[in-house]
């Protein structure tokens, strides 16, 4: 079952067939069952009983200790799980067979067998009560037809990673737009050919060039340790000091910074170190809040030193760093753990999860002896020596992962026990691994020497082809970029980011001048976040509650018989609510865009009661991400400006504006009236041009996910046959260091509606995903067999299939066959005992292709549908998914000139040129007497791409695995090798048996003859994939990492992740980034 489809659906209560109602209350489900297994899935024993799939969609291993299945809502806990795991994301198939195994490790069976003639069927959490997953009165079964939840939607991606199209950098304007699909055909013969995912990218690392630190000074026996001299430190431990030093600024005050003035701040907050000091620095990230645990008096500044330091340790090759100092209190004792700061997780925590690296910045005395990461969300919460007194530096990483909104990590610190006065404080540096800080991986053509220096535009174009658009009943457009981009389908604009459209600027929001007591007037709409009722109490945009009407007064927003709570919003002020008088509540100012572009956001604040209380902090918020916040303190009286610029602002993006009474020190009182008012400017911008540039420079990390837009129906956009996605990618400026553009165009056919019904498989797929599945199914076609298992040139094929009715008599069986790439040809089957079919009635049809209508060599190939007398249709093979499946069943004729001592592939394409790219093509291949239709061959290698002869991949259906050896198990891929370099034909064989011979982990390999297409191809070396199966059956761990590499992994720049050049290719876990790589 699709994990993506089952978090979408979690507690929901889904109907099936209007009777079955399934209940989904948990991350693991029972997600498809069999009740009449008889011959889909053996046991040890070699029997074939019942069984039940359970999925587990997080990204957590669960323990099914005490969990349950049952088949009765009287017994939940009728059959117990032992201590066993499944793993994240992650199938297990339990036999339902009534011999009750419950030995972890081996198969599991339950104590009961599933009625096929209809019942109920659950999963039970660990109290015998809670029902995770349950299928109430599910319909009567069918013999090797599964039942349960559908699998994810059927998509094809039209433009893909990979997929050919051609650029062209203009020199002028006197293209327009005809370029962009609107007038097909368009002449761009003139144009280069390259391969989607184009760019360049020039990297930036060394030392002080990726880091940006952040530094708290925290209260001493002195006072602030914070001065406005330069601190140095000794970072490698070779007795020199660095000569740029740090500099170190407290907060709110940093004039004053001895007399305290910013104890108690909390959150922390941040100030810039003196312009000329610093380096650019960068921000802690926004799904990230850091809170002082119990050290009094934290306070912080950043930067980085305008000057390298080489005592400064460079950041690691992908790391987003922005660098948080902290230091203990000095009057902490010796050895006594202390907990420094929480790390409060907010909204948006990223799925590939964060890296933390600490690093100790100390001299002298000042020492840390052990860094702990510990609380919720942590994936690494041991202790780790860090540093000792007068040890070299070094860094400590800890890997977070699946962290929540609400989740809570701590840093712990121990002060070395033997060294150190009373008087000093260690410091220690955090560097967050936001993302990976590059796009390299994504460019497969560089188009460096044609843009860079020459133009800040290029043109592309893809060309796909689309028989029904119709079909499909969504549309979305996936892009990476760097800087922005204009997108086209056929002719018209579809998305575009970052890109210039003419706007004269301007004033566009002014909130005193536009408030009033209309919700939506001028954009502008008034209301609170109740952070009490917030279970999570992290603010996210759906938490913004407007006022109702009657809240108010005619001159302002107010909570009616207020006070408590005191929430309300006038002119130019905004008044939250404390708990000090009733609930939590940030008064909130929230203003959607009409427009797109950049904007200039001015912000102006003041406290309006200044006689007491703590103050009160101001947040600006975009779309629930925080982009500004600063705290006010009681006193604060006279007015304050912040100016935001805000790039890719796009229409109906929305900004809060918020005040909540948590002031200095956290805690809430009822001076909190505060002033706040907000202008809004749109930067002008030129119109689009040929020689346009984007309109600011994107941040790396933003151009390594996707953004998807949505853009619905497809039939809107596309036609039948030939379609064009035109794109103008634009770089910052012409000399740009980098560049991307990566269009992915996905069509996707979803399941209708929020109520999902239960489905019949005819495909089963114990253990793998779900496809979409049926609610009602016609007669069952099986056992499908032809004769004679070789065919000869004279030979009739007789083609039968056994036809079971479900719900309804059968009412007629077609079988459809095509010769080569030649079109259909209808035959009825009969079960009359004239057709090849055996007895007659006795439920096996047959149909008889004729001899004539083949030639030696030729592929043959045919599929069955099976209608009821209520006009309920089945089709086999289903070909359920395009991508995964295949078409036809098939056989080959036997051609006597064909002899050799090689073992034979026969492959068959329509396009041979396909099968020389990365998108490759569909074909169909038959060996060692068994045939596979609708597989995907695309190109192998980097140098033998120019060979005449190419190798190529091969990728086999998930169901259809390739029998290479009739004593090995199946395989889901291999490669075939050319030969053409390798004059004696023996290089593959001779190395990796000799790999063998010597006790090592090898590839199997052996010779082949090919035809293609019915014609001699030439000959190729079949080899094993390199996958987990390859893992497994050289006795490694299936689920392990595995790279092939294109360098000698001597140098950090060697774990890049890409295929070719110096790069390391991931041929397994390629979900997750190379961070095993890196730490190898």
């Amino acid at each position: 079952m699709n994990k993506n489809y089952l978090q979408q659906f979690l507690a929901v209560v889904l109907l099936s067939l209007g009777v079955a109602v399934i209940q989904i209350h948990g991350q693991v489900v029972i997600s498809e069952f069999m009740a009449a297994n008889n011959r889909t899935l053996a046991d040890e024993d070699g029997d074939y009983p019942d069984w039940i799939e359970l999925y587990n969609s997080s990204t957590n291993a669960v323990n099914l200790d005490h969990w349950y299945l049952t088949d009765s809502s009287k017994n939940l806990m009728k059959w117990r799980f032992p201590a066993t795991n499944i793993g994240p994301n992650s199938f297990m198939v339990v036999f339902a067979s009534g011999k009750d195994r419950t030995v972890p490790g081996q198969w599991l069976h339950t104590s009961f067998q599933i009625k096929a003639s209809g019942g109920f069927l659950a999963l039970v959490k660990p109290d015998g009560v809670t029902v995770a997953s349950a299928f109430n009165s599910y319909p009567p079964q069918i013999s090797d037809i599964s039942y349960g939840l559908p699998g994810s939607v059927v998509e094809s991606n039209l433009v893909a990673a990979g997929s050919i199209g051609k650029i062209m950098v203009p020199q002028d304007g006197s293209q327009g737009l005809l370029w962009t699909g609107a007038n097909e055909p368009y002449n761009d013969a003139g144009w280069v050919t390259v391969t989607n995912g184009i760019g360049y990218y020039q990297a930036t690392n060394g030392p002080g060039t990726n880091l940006s630190i952040i530094y708290v000074g925290v209260q001493s026996a002195q006072g602030w340790r914070t001065t406005s001299a330069p601190k140095y430190y000794d970072l490698d431990g070779d007795g020199v000091y660095g000569t740029a030093g740090y500099i170190m600024y407290a907060t709110d005050d940093a004039a004053n910074a001895n007399a305290g003035k910013c104890s108690g701040v909390n959150p922390l907050t941040y100030v810039e170190a003196p312009p000329g000091t610093m380096r650019t620095r960068k921000s802690i990230p926004a799904f990230l809040t850091v809170t002082n645990n119990g050290q009094n008096g934290v306070c912080a500044s950043y930067g980085y030193p305008t000057v390298d330091d080489p005592e400064v340790p460079p950041a690691p090759a992908n790391m987003a760093a922005v660098e948080l100092g902290l230091a203990t209190r000095s009057n902490v004792t010796f050895g006594t753990e202390v907990a420094m700061v929480n790390l409060v997780v907010g909204t948006n925590f990223p799925v590939s999860g964060l890296r933390i690296g600490v690093m100790a910045l100390s001299s002298g005395s000042d020492s840390v002896d052990i860094i702990r990461l510990g609380g919720t969300g942590s994936a690494n919460s041991s202790a780790a020596t860090l540093r000792s007194y007068a040890a070299p530096v070094s860094i400590y990483f800890f890997d977070v992962k699946g962290a929540k909104a609400g989740d809570i990590l701590t840093l712990y610190l121990t002060k070395n026990s033997s060294t150190g006065g009373s008087t000093n404080a260690a410091y220690v540096g955090l560097l967050f691994d936001v993302a990976p800080n590059d796009f390299a991986d994504s460019i497969a053509t560089s188009i460096q020497s044609r843009l860079k220096g020459v133009n800040a535009s290029v043109y592309t174009r893809f060309q796909f082809t689309v028989a029904d658009p119709a079909v499909f009943n969504s549309l979305t457009l996936r892009m990476k970029y760097d800087d922005g981009f204009v997108a086209y389908l056929n002719g018209t604009e579809i998305a575009r980011r970052n890109a210039p459209e003419y706007t004269a600027g301007g004033r566009i929001a002014n909130s005193v001048l536009e408030f009033s007591g209309t919700q939506g007037a001028g954009n502008w709409y008034y209301g609170y976040y109740d952070r009490s009722a917030d279970p999570d109490g992290v603010y996210q945009t759906g938490d913004f509650t407007p006022f109702p009407q009657n809240f108010w007064t005619g001159s302002l927003w107010d909570w009616p018989a207020g006070n408590p709570p005191w929430t309300a919003i006038g002119p130019d002020t905004q008044h939250p609510n404390g708990i000090n008088s009733g609930p939590e509540q940030w008064v909130v100012r929230r203003w959607q865009s009409p427009v797109r572009g950049t904007l200039n956001i001015t912000v102006n604040y003041a406290k309006q009661n200044t006689s007491c209380g703590d103050g009160v902090t101001v947040r600006v918020l975009r779309n629930g991400m925080p982009i500004f916040q600063r705290v006010l303190a009681y006193n604060e009286g006279t007015w304050a400006s912040t100016n935001l610029v805000v790039p890719e602002v796009e229409v109906g993006d929305l900004f809060d504006f918020a005040v909540d009474a948590n002031g200095s020190t956290g805690s809430s009182d009822s001076c909190d009236n505060t002033y706040l008012t907000v202008t809004i400017d749109q930067q002008s911008s030129p119109p689009l041009t040929w020689y346009s540039t984007a309109l600011s420079a994107r941040q790396n990390q933003y151009s390594v996910p996707f953004v998807d837009f949505d853009l619905g129906r497809p039939d809107r956009w596309l036609v039948p046959g030939t379609n064009v996605l035109a794109i103008q990618g634009l770089n910052a400026s012409v000399a740009d260091a980098d560049f991307l553009l990566m269009p992915v165009l996905t069509a996707r056919l979803a399941q209708p509606g929020s109520v999902v019904e239960g489905r019949y498989f005819p495909r089963a797929t114990p253990g793998a995903a779900n496809n979409a599945g049926a609610t009602v199914i016609g007669p069952v076609v099986d056992l499908e067999s032809y004769s004679p298992a070789t065919p000869q040139d004279g030979d009739n094929l007789i083609v039968t299939a056994r036809v079971t009715p479900t719900f309804a008599p059968v009412g007629s069986v077609v079988l459809k066959y095509r010769v080569m790439f030649g079109t259909e040809v209808s035959l009825t089957m009969f079960d009359d005992g004239q057709h090849g079919d055996g007895l007659a009635a006795d439920g096996v049809y047959g149909a008889i292709i004729p001899a004539s209508a083949s030639t030696p060599g030729q592929m043959v190939r045919w599929y069955f549908i099976a209608t009821d007398v209520n006009g309920v249709s089945m089709r086999w093979p289903l070909y359920d998914n395009p991508s995964d499946s295949p078409q036809y069943f098939g056989t080959v004729i036997s051609d006597p000139n064909v002899s050799s001592a090689l073992p034979v592939l026969h492959w068959f394409i329509e396009n041979p040129s396909g099968a020389d790219t990365d998108a490759g093509a569909r074909c169909s291949v038959y060996f060692n007497g068994e045939f596979y239709d609708n597989v995907w061959i695309n190109i192998h290698g980097q140098s033998s791409r120019g060979f005449p002869k190419k190798s190529y991949d091969i990728s086999f259906n998930s169901g259809y695995d390739f029998r290479y050896d009739t004593n090995q198990s199946r395989v889901g891929g291999v490669n075939m090798m050319t030969t053409y370099s390798d004059k004696a034909h023996m290089r593959n064989m001779l190395a990796y048996e000799t790999y063998r011979d010597a006790g090592c982990p090898y590839h199997w390999v052996f010779p082949i003859r090919v035809q293609q297409n019915g014609a001699f191809w030439g000959d190729a070396h079949l080899m094993e994939n390199g996958n987990g199966k390859y893992l497994k059956r050289n006795g490694r761990d299936p689920d392990g990492a595995l790279y092939k590499m294109y360098n000698a992994f001597n140098s950090s720049s060697h774990t890049t992740i890409g295929q070719g050049g110096t790069y390391a290719e991931k041929k397994t876990r390629t979900y997750e980034g190379n961070a095993d790589l890196v730490a190898l």
